[in-house]
This record gives C-alpha cells, structure tokens and sequence, in this order.
C-alpha cells in the first residue's frame, strides 16, 4: 500500500488541499461558487489521492458561507 495522506484545511473562505501518494504531493486552493462544485473538486482529489476526505458536509458548508 502506498504511502498516502491526504489533508484539507479551511482558509479565509476557500478550501485548501494538499494530496500526497508515493513521495508526490499536490497542493491546490479553491474557491468555489456553492457545496457541489467543491463537493465535485474535493471528489477528483479524493480519487487522486485514493483516500476519503477528512472534511464533512457541515464543515464544508461553513467555510464556503464564510
């Protein structure tokens, strides 16, 4: 199994993340227009990372009201 890890932060309104999978990380910050499009980014980096989230529906919603 790879050494994967896989991370998501709230900052200042956008969602911040960083992926890593077998020593390459990607880091990407997001601002989206409502919860499906970020659902949708955070989705494509969940595939790429091959982990689930670590960020729930309610956190998700309280950062893109901020």
């Amino acid at each position: 199994m790879p050494d994967t890890h896989y991370l998501v932060l709230a900052e200042q309104g956008s969602v911040r993340v960083q992926a890593e999978r077998d020593g390459k990380t990607m880091l990407s910050r997001q601002r989206f227009r409502d919860e499906q499009e970020a659902w949708e980014w955070i989705a494509s980096v969940r595939q790429w990372a091959r982990l689930p989230p670590r960020i729930g529906k309610e956190m998700l919603r309280r950062i893109l009201m901020r």
